[in-house]
């Protein structure tokens, strides 16, 4: 979107970002779950999750189904360093809220970074 010419950019902005940041369905930790496991069950591929965990039980809970791992990238946008606190033993949730502004500007000339509008 950052690539738009400014003037298109701000309209878009005033008029559509609003409604891009609004979910259609509320958030659910690990939301690809039951797709991934019937991909799992369909092929001998190791298969890689991804969907919304914020958790190391959500993470866990993949594991536990046969999955072969997971991956992250919002949560990681937040908190880099999210897996060692996991190493740690330290099992408090990802503060990634979903918001989605990350991704909005994923594509501009400013480095990648969380834009999060708070805590949910």
């Amino acid at each position: 979107f950052n690539r738009l010419p400014g003037p298109a950019l701000a309209l878009w902005k005033f008029f559509f970002l609003k409604s891009h940041l609004e979910r259609l369905l509320p958030f659910e930790e690990n939301y690809n779950l039951a797709a991934a496991t019937e991909i799992k069950r369909a092929t001998s591929l190791p298969i890689i999750t991804v969907g919304g965990l914020r958790s190391a039980a959500a993470m866990e809970n993949c594991l536990s189904y046969g999955l072969d791992a997971v991956g992250l990238c919002r949560p990681l946008i937040r908190d880099p360093g999210l897996p060692g606190k996991f190493q740690r033993g330290d099992s408090s949730r990802s503060e990634c809220s979903q918001c989605n502004l990350c991704t909005i500007y994923s594509d501009s000339e400013e480095p990648l970074k969380c834009r999060g509008r708070g805590k949910r």
